[in-house]
């Protein structure tokens, strides 16, 4: 009897400590794409490029990666990511070439084009899986956040879209 109740205690320890390892590598995987998300500087690819000006960029795989783990888990921050970075995106279009291009891909997958896939995975505006996901404009998350206020809530994308709608004040 003493030996199955030290047993039980060991694994029950054991059993605590993963846990607490596992919301552990959760949160990193949180930060990790938050501070990507906030930290991405959308650019110009090139200034005599005028066919898309600006592009994704290919995320790291560590990024990539924490957004796979926090998917599962906290869907809420892989939204607020994903549609971070795609408005800095759109931003920086709007601000070069006063429009949104289409995000072009042979379909949007986890590990190919993470931030696109999630993004319709959130949204559902199609399933990503099927290939058949007409132009993803980078103008769509800016009227996501529109129909879904609750993302303005969050600071970097409230100043996000501040930016955009002050720049399509300015556009001709």
């Amino acid at each position: 009897m003493k030996a199955n109740i030290c047993f039980l205690f060991i694994l029950l320890s054991v059993f605590a400590g993963h846990s607490q390892n596992a919301g552990k590598s959760e949160n990193a995987d949180v930060l990790a794409i938050r501070k990507y998300a906030e930290n991405l500087e959308a650019a110009p690819v090139d200034a005599n490029d005028t066919t898309f000006g600006v592009v994704l960029p290919v995320l790291p795989e560590s990024v990539t990666n924490a957004f796979k783990a926090s998917f599962r888990t906290d869907r809420k921050e892989v939204e607020k990511a994903v549609v971070l970075i795609l408005l800095k995106l759109y931003a920086e279009q709007v601000k070069c070439c006063h429009k949104a291009y289409p995000l072009w891909g042979e379909g949007f997958t986890q590990n190919k084009y993470p931030v696109q896939y999630y993004y319709l995975k959130i949204t559902r505006e199609c399933n990503p899986e099927k290939y058949t996901c007409g132009p993803l404009k980078t103008s769509m998350p800016y009227l996501w956040v529109m129909k879904n206020p609750y993302l303005s809530d969050y600071a970097p994308i409230k100043a996000e879209m501040d930016y955009i709608t002050a720049l399509k004040k300015t556009m001709p």
